[in-house]
Protein backbone atom coordinates (compact mmCIF):
# COMPACT_ATOMS: atom_id res chain seq x y z
CA UNK A 1 0.00 0.00 0.00
CA UNK A 2 2.81 2.42 0.86
CA UNK A 3 4.50 1.55 -2.44
CA UNK A 4 1.29 2.43 -4.30
CA UNK A 5 1.01 5.80 -2.55
CA UNK A 6 4.65 6.61 -3.27
CA UNK A 7 4.22 5.60 -6.93
CA UNK A 8 1.14 7.80 -7.33
CA UNK A 9 2.95 10.72 -5.77
CA UNK A 10 5.89 10.33 -8.14
CA UNK A 11 3.58 10.14 -11.16
CA UNK A 12 1.69 13.28 -10.04
CA UNK A 13 4.90 15.29 -9.53
CA UNK A 14 6.26 14.18 -12.90
CA UNK A 15 3.05 15.18 -14.66
CA UNK A 16 3.11 18.55 -12.94
CA UNK A 17 6.69 19.19 -14.05
CA UNK A 18 5.88 18.20 -17.63
CA UNK A 19 2.92 20.61 -17.64
CA UNK A 20 4.99 23.51 -16.34
CA UNK A 21 7.77 22.89 -18.88
CA UNK A 22 5.28 22.61 -21.72
CA UNK A 23 3.63 25.87 -20.69
CA UNK A 24 6.96 27.71 -20.61
CA UNK A 25 7.99 26.24 -23.96
CA UNK A 26 4.70 27.34 -25.55
CA UNK A 27 5.12 30.88 -24.15
CA UNK A 28 8.67 31.15 -25.50
CA UNK A 29 7.59 29.90 -28.94
CA UNK A 30 4.73 32.41 -29.01
CA UNK A 31 7.08 35.22 -28.04
CA UNK A 32 9.62 34.16 -30.67
CA UNK A 33 6.89 34.02 -33.29
CA UNK A 34 5.70 37.53 -32.41
CA UNK A 35 9.09 39.23 -32.35
CA UNK A 36 9.91 38.90 -36.07
CA UNK A 37 6.46 40.25 -37.02
CA UNK A 38 6.92 43.32 -34.83
CA UNK A 39 10.43 43.89 -36.10
CA UNK A 40 9.28 43.51 -39.69
CA UNK A 41 6.44 46.01 -39.19
CA UNK A 42 8.79 48.53 -37.63
CA UNK A 43 11.41 48.11 -40.36
CA UNK A 44 9.00 48.52 -43.30
CA UNK A 45 9.96 51.84 -44.93
CA UNK A 46 7.24 54.39 -45.56
CA UNK A 47 6.88 55.17 -49.27
CA UNK A 48 7.78 58.82 -49.96
CA UNK A 49 4.67 60.91 -50.61
CA UNK A 50 4.40 63.60 -53.26
CA UNK A 51 1.63 65.99 -54.36
CA UNK A 52 1.44 68.09 -57.52
CA UNK A 53 -0.98 69.55 -60.05
CA UNK A 54 -1.00 70.46 -63.71
CA UNK A 55 -2.46 69.89 -67.15
CA UNK A 56 -3.29 66.27 -68.00
CA UNK A 57 -1.15 65.32 -71.01
CA UNK A 58 -2.00 61.63 -70.95
CA UNK A 59 -4.68 59.80 -69.00
CA UNK A 60 -7.20 56.99 -69.17
CA UNK A 61 -10.11 55.59 -67.17
CA UNK A 62 -8.57 52.14 -67.62
CA UNK A 63 -6.98 50.59 -64.54
CA UNK A 64 -4.06 50.06 -64.51
CA UNK A 65 -2.86 52.81 -66.84
CA UNK A 66 -0.07 55.34 -67.31
CA UNK A 67 -0.77 59.07 -66.81
CA UNK A 68 1.24 62.22 -67.40
CA UNK A 69 0.26 65.37 -65.49
CA UNK A 70 2.48 68.39 -66.03
CA UNK A 71 6.00 66.99 -65.78
CA UNK A 72 5.00 63.89 -63.80
CA UNK A 73 4.64 60.38 -65.19
CA UNK A 74 2.88 57.94 -62.87
CA UNK A 75 0.74 54.82 -62.67
CA UNK A 76 -2.96 54.52 -61.84
CA UNK A 77 -3.47 51.28 -59.91
CA UNK A 78 -6.56 49.50 -58.51
CA UNK A 79 -6.27 51.40 -55.23
CA UNK A 80 -6.18 54.86 -56.87
CA UNK A 81 -9.13 57.07 -55.91
CA UNK A 82 -10.24 59.23 -58.87
CA UNK A 83 -12.66 62.12 -58.32
CA UNK A 84 -13.72 63.21 -61.82
CA UNK A 85 -16.17 65.91 -60.63
CA UNK A 86 -18.01 65.61 -63.92
CA UNK A 87 -14.85 66.37 -65.91
CA UNK A 88 -13.92 63.90 -68.68
CA UNK A 89 -10.58 62.16 -68.41
CA UNK A 90 -8.78 63.63 -71.41
CA UNK A 91 -5.74 65.75 -72.25
CA UNK A 92 -6.12 69.42 -71.41
CA UNK A 93 -8.05 69.14 -68.14
CA UNK A 94 -6.43 69.97 -64.80
CA UNK A 95 -5.54 67.41 -62.16
CA UNK A 96 -4.47 67.56 -58.54
CA UNK A 97 -2.56 64.40 -57.65
CA UNK A 98 -1.33 62.74 -54.48
CA UNK A 99 1.09 59.89 -55.08
CA UNK A 100 3.61 57.66 -53.39
CA UNK A 101 6.94 56.26 -54.53
CA UNK A 102 7.41 52.65 -53.36
CA UNK A 103 11.04 51.58 -53.38
CA UNK A 104 12.06 50.17 -56.74
CA UNK A 105 8.67 50.93 -58.31
CA UNK A 106 7.30 53.78 -60.46
CA UNK A 107 5.32 56.65 -58.95
CA UNK A 108 1.79 55.48 -58.05
CA UNK A 109 -1.20 57.78 -57.62
CA UNK A 110 -3.30 57.41 -54.48
CA UNK A 111 -5.72 60.28 -55.19
CA UNK A 112 -6.55 62.14 -58.43
CA UNK A 113 -8.97 65.08 -58.45
CA UNK A 114 -9.97 66.48 -61.83
CA UNK A 115 -11.20 69.97 -62.67
CA UNK A 116 -11.26 72.29 -65.63
CA UNK A 117 -7.90 73.97 -66.28
CA UNK A 118 -7.55 77.06 -64.05
CA UNK A 119 -6.89 80.63 -65.06
CA UNK A 120 -3.36 81.97 -65.15
CA UNK A 121 -1.87 85.46 -65.04
CA UNK A 122 1.60 86.68 -66.02
CA UNK A 123 3.23 90.09 -66.34
CA UNK A 124 6.42 90.49 -68.34
CA UNK A 125 7.94 91.80 -71.54
CA UNK A 126 7.07 90.47 -75.00
CA UNK A 127 10.09 88.57 -76.31
CA UNK A 128 8.65 87.40 -79.64
CA UNK A 129 5.42 87.59 -81.66
CA UNK A 130 4.68 84.88 -84.24
CA UNK A 131 1.51 85.84 -86.08
CA UNK A 132 1.66 82.70 -88.25
CA UNK A 133 1.41 80.25 -85.35
CA UNK A 134 -0.38 82.59 -82.95
CA UNK A 135 2.26 81.94 -80.29
CA UNK A 136 3.80 84.87 -78.43
CA UNK A 137 6.67 84.51 -76.03
CA UNK A 138 6.06 86.65 -72.96
CA UNK A 139 9.06 86.42 -70.68
CA UNK A 140 9.69 82.67 -70.78
CA UNK A 141 6.05 81.61 -71.24
CA UNK A 142 4.37 80.56 -74.47
CA UNK A 143 1.12 82.53 -74.85
CA UNK A 144 -1.51 81.26 -77.31
CA UNK A 145 -3.24 84.18 -79.06
CA UNK A 146 -6.42 83.44 -81.02
CA UNK A 147 -9.42 85.25 -82.47
CA UNK A 148 -11.02 84.92 -79.02
CA UNK A 149 -8.20 86.93 -77.42
CA UNK A 150 -8.90 90.57 -76.55
CA UNK A 151 -5.79 92.73 -76.96
CA UNK A 152 -5.85 96.19 -75.37
CA UNK A 153 -3.19 98.56 -76.61
CA UNK A 154 -0.53 98.14 -79.29
CA UNK A 155 1.70 95.13 -78.65
CA UNK A 156 5.32 95.10 -79.77
CA UNK A 157 8.48 93.24 -78.87
CA UNK A 158 9.84 94.69 -75.63
CA UNK A 159 6.48 96.02 -74.41
CA UNK A 160 5.27 95.10 -70.93
CA UNK A 161 1.99 93.17 -70.98
CA UNK A 162 -0.40 91.63 -68.49
CA UNK A 163 -1.80 88.34 -69.81
CA UNK A 164 -4.83 86.61 -68.34
CA UNK A 165 -5.94 83.27 -69.71
CA UNK A 166 -6.30 79.57 -69.09
CA UNK A 167 -3.53 77.00 -68.98
CA UNK A 168 -3.53 74.52 -71.85
CA UNK A 169 -1.31 71.90 -73.43
CA UNK A 170 0.32 74.60 -75.58
CA UNK A 171 0.89 77.18 -72.84
CA UNK A 172 -1.27 80.01 -71.51
CA UNK A 173 -4.31 80.44 -73.80
CA UNK A 174 -4.83 84.19 -73.58
CA UNK A 175 -8.26 85.64 -72.90
CA UNK A 176 -7.04 89.21 -72.52
CA UNK A 177 -3.71 90.90 -73.13
CA UNK A 178 -3.30 94.41 -71.76
CA UNK A 179 -0.32 96.36 -73.04
CA UNK A 180 1.29 98.45 -70.32
CA UNK A 181 0.12 102.07 -70.55
CA UNK A 182 -0.08 105.26 -68.54
CA UNK A 183 -3.08 103.88 -66.64
CA UNK A 184 -0.81 102.34 -64.05
CA UNK A 185 -2.17 101.70 -60.57
CA UNK A 186 -1.48 104.29 -57.90
CA UNK A 187 -1.83 104.20 -54.14
CA UNK A 188 -3.71 106.78 -52.08
CA UNK A 189 -3.61 107.04 -48.28
CA UNK A 190 -6.41 108.85 -46.50
CA UNK A 191 -9.39 108.81 -44.13
CA UNK A 192 -12.83 107.45 -44.94
CA UNK A 193 -15.18 110.44 -44.82
CA UNK A 194 -18.29 108.94 -46.35
CA UNK A 195 -19.52 105.50 -47.40
CA UNK A 196 -22.22 104.94 -50.01
CA UNK A 197 -23.28 101.96 -52.08
CA UNK A 198 -20.63 101.49 -54.75
CA UNK A 199 -18.33 104.33 -53.69
CA UNK A 200 -16.52 105.90 -50.75
CA UNK A 201 -15.16 109.36 -50.15
CA UNK A 202 -11.58 109.12 -48.85
CA UNK A 203 -10.53 112.66 -47.91
CA UNK A 204 -11.70 114.45 -51.06
CA UNK A 205 -11.07 111.51 -53.41
CA UNK A 206 -14.03 109.56 -54.80
CA UNK A 207 -13.22 105.85 -54.62
CA UNK A 208 -15.17 103.65 -57.05
CA UNK A 209 -15.92 100.17 -55.66
CA UNK A 210 -17.69 98.80 -58.73
CA UNK A 211 -15.04 96.11 -59.29
CA UNK A 212 -15.66 94.71 -55.76
CA UNK A 213 -12.04 95.10 -54.64
CA UNK A 214 -10.79 92.93 -51.76
CA UNK A 215 -10.79 94.82 -48.46
CA UNK A 216 -8.42 93.87 -45.65
CA UNK A 217 -9.62 95.03 -42.22
CA UNK A 218 -12.87 96.55 -40.97
CA UNK A 219 -13.69 99.76 -42.86
CA UNK A 220 -15.67 102.45 -41.08
CA UNK A 221 -15.94 106.21 -41.23
CA UNK A 222 -12.80 107.74 -39.75
CA UNK A 223 -10.59 104.74 -40.53
CA UNK A 224 -7.25 105.22 -42.26
CA UNK A 225 -7.04 103.27 -45.52
CA UNK A 226 -4.60 102.50 -48.31
CA UNK A 227 -6.38 102.39 -51.66
CA UNK A 228 -4.70 100.90 -54.73
CA UNK A 229 -6.40 101.63 -58.04
CA UNK A 230 -6.36 103.48 -61.34
CA UNK A 231 -7.19 107.14 -61.84
CA UNK A 232 -10.36 107.61 -63.89
CA UNK A 233 -10.40 111.39 -63.58
CA UNK A 234 -9.35 114.25 -61.29
CA UNK A 235 -9.71 113.03 -57.66
CA UNK A 236 -11.42 109.85 -58.86
CA UNK A 237 -9.93 106.42 -58.23
CA UNK A 238 -11.22 103.02 -59.29
CA UNK A 239 -10.19 100.72 -56.45
CA UNK A 240 -8.39 97.43 -57.02
CA UNK A 241 -7.44 96.77 -53.41
CA UNK A 242 -8.14 98.46 -50.05
CA UNK A 243 -6.32 97.92 -46.79
CA UNK A 244 -7.61 99.36 -43.52
CA UNK A 245 -4.71 100.37 -41.31
CA UNK A 246 -6.28 98.61 -38.35
CA UNK A 247 -6.54 95.37 -40.32
CA UNK A 248 -4.13 92.50 -39.90
CA UNK A 249 -1.67 91.55 -42.60
CA UNK A 250 0.47 88.48 -43.11
CA UNK A 251 4.23 89.05 -42.99
CA UNK A 252 6.17 87.28 -45.73
CA UNK A 253 9.74 87.15 -46.94
CA UNK A 254 9.93 86.49 -50.69
CA UNK A 255 12.42 86.55 -53.53
CA UNK A 256 11.77 87.84 -57.03
CA UNK A 257 12.87 90.27 -59.70
CA UNK A 258 11.82 93.81 -60.54
CA UNK A 259 9.74 94.53 -63.64
CA UNK A 260 8.99 98.25 -63.24
CA UNK A 261 8.46 101.08 -60.72
CA UNK A 262 5.27 103.15 -60.88
CA UNK A 263 4.66 106.54 -59.32
CA UNK A 264 6.38 109.89 -58.97
CA UNK A 265 6.25 110.14 -55.18
CA UNK A 266 5.85 107.84 -52.19
CA UNK A 267 4.36 105.34 -52.01
CA UNK A 268 5.89 103.84 -55.14
CA UNK A 269 4.45 100.64 -56.56
CA UNK A 270 7.09 98.14 -57.64
CA UNK A 271 5.86 95.51 -60.07
CA UNK A 272 7.66 92.31 -59.19
CA UNK A 273 7.66 88.73 -60.42
CA UNK A 274 7.92 86.60 -57.28
CA UNK A 275 9.51 83.15 -57.31
CA UNK A 276 6.53 80.88 -56.65
CA UNK A 277 6.92 77.10 -56.69
CA UNK A 278 8.23 76.12 -60.10
CA UNK A 279 7.05 79.35 -61.75
CA UNK A 280 6.46 83.06 -61.18
CA UNK A 281 3.71 85.08 -59.50
CA UNK A 282 3.17 88.75 -60.51
CA UNK A 283 2.73 91.14 -57.58
CA UNK A 284 2.67 94.81 -56.58
CA UNK A 285 4.90 95.90 -53.70
CA UNK A 286 4.18 99.32 -52.18
CA UNK A 287 7.36 101.12 -51.07
CA UNK A 288 6.82 103.88 -48.49
CA UNK A 289 9.05 106.59 -47.05
CA UNK A 290 9.75 104.41 -44.03
CA UNK A 291 10.54 101.33 -46.15
CA UNK A 292 14.20 100.38 -45.90
CA UNK A 293 15.58 100.08 -49.44
CA UNK A 294 19.09 98.58 -49.50
CA UNK A 295 20.81 99.22 -52.83
CA UNK A 296 24.33 98.44 -51.64
CA UNK A 297 24.69 95.77 -54.33
CA UNK A 298 23.43 98.13 -57.05
CA UNK A 299 20.58 100.44 -57.99
CA UNK A 300 17.17 98.82 -58.44
CA UNK A 301 16.25 98.44 -62.11
CA UNK A 302 14.58 96.13 -64.60
CA UNK A 303 15.33 92.50 -63.69
CA UNK A 304 17.14 93.36 -60.46
CA UNK A 305 16.93 90.44 -58.05
CA UNK A 306 15.26 91.33 -54.76
CA UNK A 307 14.84 90.05 -51.24
CA UNK A 308 11.46 91.36 -50.07
CA UNK A 309 10.18 91.60 -46.51
CA UNK A 310 6.59 92.78 -46.61
CA UNK A 311 3.05 92.49 -45.26
CA UNK A 312 0.68 90.76 -47.66
CA UNK A 313 -2.51 92.77 -48.13
CA UNK A 314 -4.26 90.33 -50.46
CA UNK A 315 -5.00 90.25 -54.18
CA UNK A 316 -1.29 90.25 -55.06
CA UNK A 317 -0.44 93.45 -53.11
CA UNK A 318 2.33 93.79 -50.53
CA UNK A 319 3.33 96.62 -48.18
CA UNK A 320 7.12 96.61 -48.02
CA UNK A 321 9.08 96.81 -44.79
CA UNK A 322 12.49 96.16 -46.35
CA UNK A 323 13.69 95.77 -49.96
CA UNK A 324 17.20 94.50 -50.65
CA UNK A 325 18.74 94.54 -54.13
CA UNK A 326 20.77 91.34 -54.49
CA UNK A 327 24.07 91.09 -56.32
CA UNK A 328 23.20 87.58 -57.54
CA UNK A 329 20.05 85.47 -57.93
CA UNK A 330 19.08 83.91 -54.59
CA UNK A 331 19.89 80.21 -54.23
CA UNK A 332 16.86 77.94 -53.98
CA UNK A 333 16.38 74.43 -52.55
CA UNK A 334 13.91 71.94 -54.02
CA UNK A 335 13.16 68.43 -52.74
CA UNK A 336 11.26 66.09 -55.03
CA UNK A 337 11.32 63.15 -57.40
CA UNK A 338 13.39 63.02 -60.59
CA UNK A 339 10.81 62.82 -63.37
CA UNK A 340 12.91 63.57 -66.44
CA UNK A 341 16.59 63.20 -67.32
CA UNK A 342 18.60 63.49 -70.54
CA UNK A 343 18.42 60.37 -72.71
CA UNK A 344 22.20 60.02 -72.62
CA UNK A 345 24.32 60.94 -69.62
CA UNK A 346 23.42 63.44 -66.92
CA UNK A 347 24.22 66.81 -68.51
CA UNK A 348 21.23 68.84 -69.66
CA UNK A 349 17.73 69.54 -68.40
CA UNK A 350 16.13 67.48 -65.63
CA UNK A 351 12.70 67.88 -64.13
CA UNK A 352 12.32 67.47 -60.37
CA UNK A 353 8.80 67.74 -58.93
CA UNK A 354 7.77 70.05 -61.76
CA UNK A 355 10.89 72.22 -61.44
CA UNK A 356 13.14 72.62 -64.48
CA UNK A 357 16.71 71.90 -63.43
CA UNK A 358 19.78 72.43 -65.63
CA UNK A 359 22.68 70.09 -64.84
CA UNK A 360 26.13 71.24 -65.98
CA UNK A 361 29.66 69.93 -65.69
CA UNK A 362 29.98 71.91 -62.44
CA UNK A 363 26.97 70.22 -60.80
CA UNK A 364 27.88 67.89 -57.92
CA UNK A 365 25.86 64.65 -58.08
CA UNK A 366 25.77 63.09 -54.63
CA UNK A 367 24.58 59.53 -54.04
CA UNK A 368 24.00 58.57 -57.71
CA UNK A 369 20.59 60.19 -58.36
CA UNK A 370 18.58 58.56 -61.16
CA UNK A 371 15.08 58.44 -62.61
CA UNK A 372 12.59 58.04 -59.78
CA UNK A 373 15.06 59.07 -57.06
CA UNK A 374 13.96 61.36 -54.25
CA UNK A 375 16.50 64.20 -54.35
CA UNK A 376 17.34 67.63 -52.95
CA UNK A 377 18.48 70.22 -55.48
CA UNK A 378 20.47 73.33 -54.58
CA UNK A 379 20.51 75.76 -57.45
CA UNK A 380 20.28 79.29 -58.83
CA UNK A 381 17.13 80.46 -60.66
CA UNK A 382 16.94 82.34 -63.94
CA UNK A 383 14.19 84.83 -64.81
CA UNK A 384 11.74 82.00 -65.57
CA UNK A 385 12.60 80.22 -62.28
CA UNK A 386 14.55 77.47 -64.02
CA UNK A 387 17.31 76.28 -61.67
CA UNK A 388 20.95 75.77 -62.62
CA UNK A 389 21.96 73.07 -60.17
CA UNK A 390 24.95 73.48 -57.89
CA UNK A 391 24.31 70.05 -56.37
CA UNK A 392 21.77 67.22 -56.53
CA UNK A 393 21.75 64.79 -53.63
CA UNK A 394 19.87 61.49 -53.69
CA UNK A 395 18.03 60.88 -50.41
CA UNK A 396 17.67 57.53 -48.67
CA UNK A 397 20.53 55.89 -50.54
Amino acid sequence: MKRLVVLCTVVFVAALLVGVLASQLFSMQSLRAAVPQTAQAESTPQAPLVSFEGVVRQGSATVPSSWVVGAYSFQVVPGTEISANGVPIQPGVWARVEAEKPEGQPLQATVIELQQAPDGDIFDRIVAIDNDTGIWQVGDTDVVVSQATTVQGTPSVGALVNVNGRWSLDGLAAGTIVVDSSAEPVMYLGTIVQQQAGQWLVDDVVVDLSDSPPIVGDPEIGAQVEVVGTETGPRHLKAQSIRVSSGTAQFQQRNGWLVSVNGDTFPYLWRVNLLDGSGLSPAYVAVFENTVVDETAGAAGYRSWLDIQADYSGNGYYRARRMVVLAHPPKQTVTGIVEEMPAAGTLGQWRVSGHRVEVTGDTALIGAPQMGSLVTVLGTPDYSNKLTAESIQALGQ
